[in-house]
């Protein structure tokens, strides 16, 4: 992880009375810049294929 992933993940996990409330504000977040930088189609294509892979990868340790 990133100093600004680390730092992102504290502040989220810090403001939040919940860790879903975090993950869905980072969430948030980076719908927010990719729709600034790819528009809504974009957006949407690069957080789907982002869940996508961290699914995969999040099961294949969980497999194991």
């Amino acid at each position: 992880m990133t100093a600004l992933s680390t730092t992102l993940c504290r502040d989220a996990l810090d403001g939040a009375d919940h860790p879903a409330d975090a993950v869905s504000a980072l969430m948030s977040a980076a719908a927010t810049i990719l729709r600034r930088s790819f528009g809504e189609e974009g957006a949407l294509a690069l957080m789907t294929q982002a869940l996508d892979t961290t699914g995969v990868a999040w099961r294949a340790t969980r497999c194991n």
